[in-house]
């Protein structure tokens, strides 16, 4: 057993080093300046990042399966055609997604789609990846040709929604890496000891990649390592439980992936309801489905005022939990796994009903048609570029309207705002910023958001004073929804300023005619 642990925790030791030195030597080279993710449109208000962490893994990744395959075969191998569908899953994921991740080329979300719909089709039909035998409720049943169109369909979501959970730092590699650890643990249990091997393998190459991906990242996993380490997931999930004498139920694989599921489900439901509800067109809602937006999960927990990595600690162990369930679930049978399933579904109903996915969605059922909303706060936007207002004028929310000011009508301007949002210009210094905002607070009661870049000094007085109510200190990268609850706190706190003003000025009225009364 300690040989078994020594080899588990060296392997997993030289794949984390693997993709760790590769980060490095693509950081140093000059192919760097081709993947650099620069803010925009696409990219809300992050810092200039290069998206190399799935090339890095990709690279890793093919040249351990190659030493592994043949240098060492002391080691268990794996089937023939598992290894050939990794491979070929490793040089098609490389075109597409590295399409997607160069600087000067984009590829489209349609193409994109139909790209992996092929990949998954050559897995399955012509390598014959695909579920066959599956283990269910006691039962072994044979699925017969169903299994090629479920297993096509589990490829290619299971990429899909690894591809949307990487929207914060750490969050992709710290699930995905649970994910494999699962793997890697029924496969021992089931004694699939090259399953084991594989799963071990990756888990160490997204370590070694979240050393560079925690918030603040130096890389990003890019659609490249989001795709690829999805796609690998889901066959190996497939593998794991398609095997006859093998006896892990097929309830089991949707659990080893069960947050990107959950996050991936509720997202295109939501826009598809929200959509159509709205204008009772059913091809507009389908289409819909596959649009991006910024309510997902992760988004939401972020709303409630959450740090990055508080955001993604939670989400990791809600992944936990439910990779739990699926040990559970093979080792003590089936009663205890459907109990197991069931907590954790009112866990799922629990965290989804604290960030309000079910009261948004019954209030559209409730209405013929959304409202317009009513009245909204009006905050000042002086921005130094493009990216801050379409980030906040992306960001669905219907409490506040951003409106951009000239710097030399942002004083008078002032008046007509809850909040003035200042993000300070590159020649300018941060006491002259600070300097703005203290003006406008003073003509008009009005405080305001200093924004100031990643690298600047800010002085010690400067620091102390942002902790007063005429303005309020932010470096950036700035993330919308803390933005937007911070500008909550700022207008509930002017209101509450204004409602004591009026009742000093009252009482100062009523001792001023008690004076005079009494005179």
């Amino acid at each position: 057993m300690p040989s078994v642990g020594l080899t588990v925790i060296t392997i997993f030791l030289v794949a984390l080093l693997f993709t760790h030195f590769s980060i490095v030597i693509i950081l140093k080279s000059p192919l760097l300046k081709f993947f650099i993710d620069k803010p925009g449109a696409r990219h809300v208000h992050q810092r200039i990042t290069p998206r190399v962490g799935g090339l890095a893994i990709l690279v890793s990744f093919v040249l351990l399966l190659c030493s592994w395959r043949f240098l060492l075969p002391f080691l268990p191998q794996l089937p023939t055609n598992l290894f050939s569908a990794l491979i070929f899953i490793c040089a098609s994921i490389f075109l597409i997604g590295l399409a997607d991740d160069l600087v000067s080329f984009e590829i489209s979300n349609k193409a994109k789609f139909i790209g992996e719909i092929i990949i998954a089709v050559e897995i399955v039909v012509l390598l014959g990846i695909h579920l066959d035998y599956i283990h269910l409720l006691g039962f072994d049943i044979s699925i017969g040709w169903l299994g090629i169109p479920i297993s096509i369909f589990w490829l290619v979501g299971v990429a899909n929604a690894v591809n949307i959970i990487d929207g914060l730092d750490g969050l992709a590699g710290s699930v995905l890496m649970g994910a494999f650890g699962t793997i890697s643990l029924l496969a021992f249990l089931d004694h699939n000891y090259p399953i084991v091997v594989l799963a071990v393998i990756l888990g160490g190459l997204l370590a070694g990649f979240l050393l560079n991906n925690i918030s603040p990242a130096r890389v990003f996993l890019g659609d490249t390592g989001s795709l690829l380490i999805g796609m690998i997931c889901a066959v190996l999930s497939i593998s794991l439980v398609s095997i006859e004498d093998h006896k892990i139920p097929v309830l089991l694989i949707p659990l080893i992936v069960g947050y990107p599921i959950i996050d991936l489900s509720t997202a295109m439901i939501r826009r598809f309801i929200k959509t159509y509800l709205n204008n009772r067109s059913l091809p507009s809602a389908l289409k819909s489905m596959t649009v991006a937006d910024s309510e997902h999960i992760h988004h939401r927990l972020m709303y409630r005022g959450l740090s990055h990595t508080e955001t993604v600690v939670i989400l990791f162990l809600f992944q936990g939990a439910i990779c739990m369930c699926a040990v559970v679930g093979y080792l003590e049978g089936r009663y205890v796994g459907i109990f197991s399933i069931a907590i954790l579904l009112m866990l799922t109903y629990w965290l989804l009903h604290k960030l309000d996915f079910f009261e948004r969605v019954s209030n559209i059922l409730l209405r013929d048609k959304i409202e317009p909303p009513g009245n909204r706060d009006v905050i000042g936007v002086l921005a130094a570029g493009k990216v801050l207002p379409f980030a906040l004028n992306a960001y669905e929310q219907d409490i506040y309207l951003f409106e951009p000011v000239a710097e030399k009508e942002i004083i008078a301007a002032s008046v007509n705002f809850s909040v003035v949002i200042i993000e300070k210009k590159p020649e300018a210094t941060i006491e002259s910023t600070v300097k703005l905002a203290s003006v406008i607070f003073n003509n008009s009661g009005c405080p305001a958001v200093v924004i100031v870049d990643s690298g600047c000094r800010i002085p010690e007085h400067i620091a102390n004073q942002s902790s007063e109510t005429s303005f309020l200190l932010f470096r950036d990268p700035i993330y919308v929804p803390v933005l937007l609850l911070e500008l909550k706190r700022l207008i509930k706190k002017r209101s509450g300023r204004q409602t004591e003003r009026i009742m000093n000025e009252t009482r100062s009225f009523y001792r001023l005619v008690a004076s005079d009364e009494k005179i």
